[in-house]
């Protein structure tokens, strides 16, 4: 028997070993990471394989007829056919209770984030804001209190149960809307709901789910119309469930743009593109532009001078341009480097004494 493992890096030393693998098969291989180009060789005519985040579809199935059984290193299996390992009789196995507690504590990371700010409090108070003065580009949103909100988990398993434990310790009601209720659940002082009224009551929604056909665009424009007005919506399972253009919209319709441009360039506005091509010509090609041709013109010494004004230029061009405030700190910091790049160029006693003679010279020549 063979086995590969073809993503050894997500279990380094340290965290796991492979040892209990090697000594059930000894005849195993190891690569660290694994392109899509090299999969179906690499697995050649090995029985096993492991991964994590490498694709097995119906054209490496077909190059490996050897491989009997897929062991993904995690949860979600949605980078797996299932189909086409169900027809070439491959068994497939995952890590259902794979970081449960990390997940769910991840969840509360962002829905804590969200509810109180305080990165973006934190990053405007050390530009100079404070309070009322937070310009709206930080993207703050008011700060909601957890307790007796409505907490909506749609999938219950491992993760999602840890989840609705957490919530109810904020105080918070539950709602549950899953493909299974067990007996088991009875204790757990959740209500179980259909989707559309989980959409409807809940005013944090977090998803639990595995990516299937049923699930893929759960989250899409339909769902969030049905949503409760200011629902926030929290995604630690898998992209797939969110129709991402959707959640941009419906944020741009709220009002909110900041939060809305992700995927990368969606919801870019006149105003992101001004900051943008101030950074690029004014800031770093106008920059670097001015510093080589300082080098050019004079010592490295003095040319290297030039460079160390785009500090002092940057938020004054900033200013001038697009309208934003300076603090006083940061003018104080202006002066500074403005008086020691000033102090700098002032010649040495010795260049003074160098150039007395031609200096005479030339006032003597203009008296005759």
């Amino acid at each position: 028997m063979k086995a590969v493992i073809l993503e050894s890096y997500v279990m380094e030393p340290g965290d796991l070993d492979w040892s209990g693998v090697k000594a059930l098969v000894p005849d195993t291989v190891s690569y660290v990471r694994t392109a899509y180009e090299e999969i179906a060789p690499r697995i050649g005519d090995a029985d096993l394989v492991l991964l994590n985040k490498c694709c097995i579809d119906e054209s490496i199935l077909a190059q490996c007829p050897n491989l009997k059984w897929v062991g993904i290193i995690a949860t979600g299996t949605d980078n797996l056919d299932l189909e086409a390992c169900r027809r070439h009789g491959v068994a497939v196995a995952n890590v259902p209770g794979y970081s449960t507690y990390s997940v769910a504590q991840m969840t509360f990371s962002l829905l804590l984030a969200i509810c109180q700010c305080a990165e973006r409090y934190n990053r405007a108070m050390k530009a100079g804001h404070w309070q009322l003065d937070i310009p709206a580009e930080y993207g703050l949103l008011p700060q909601m209190e957890l307790l007796d909100k409505t907490f909506g988990v749609y999938g219950y398993g491992n993760i999602g149960r840890q989840t609705a434990r957490i919530a109810r310790a904020f105080g918070m009601k539950v709602l549950v809307c899953t493909r299974t209720v067990r007996p088991e659940y009875a204790e757990d002082g959740v209500e179980f709901v259909d989707v559309d009224t989980l959409l409807a009551r809940s005013d944090v929604l977090s998803l639990h789910c595995p990516a299937t056909p049923a699930t893929r665009g759960l989250i899409n424009a339909g769902a969030l119309a049905k949503a409760k007005p200011g629902m926030i919506l929290l995604n630690t399972a898998r992209g797939a469930l969110v129709d991402e253009e959707a959640v941009a919209d419906a944020l741009q319709a709220a009002g909110l743009p900041m939060f809305a441009a992700m995927p990368f360039f969606s919801g870019y506005t006149t105003g992101n593109l001004l900051n943008v091509l101030y950074i690029c010509v004014f800031v770093t090609a106008g920059g670097y532009a001015c510093y080589f041709m300082g080098m050019e013109a004079t010592s490295a010494m003095q040319g290297s001078l030039v460079f160390f004004f785009k500090p002092v230029l940057a938020p004054i061009l900033a200013m001038l341009i697009l309208g934003e405030e300076i603090p006083w700190n940061m003018w104080a910091g202006i002066g500074l480097m403005l008086v020691a790049s000033v102090v700098s160029m002032i010649p040495t006693w010795e260049t003074l004494l160098a150039v007395r003679p031609f200096l005479i010279e030339r006032i003597l020549h203009r008296q005759h």
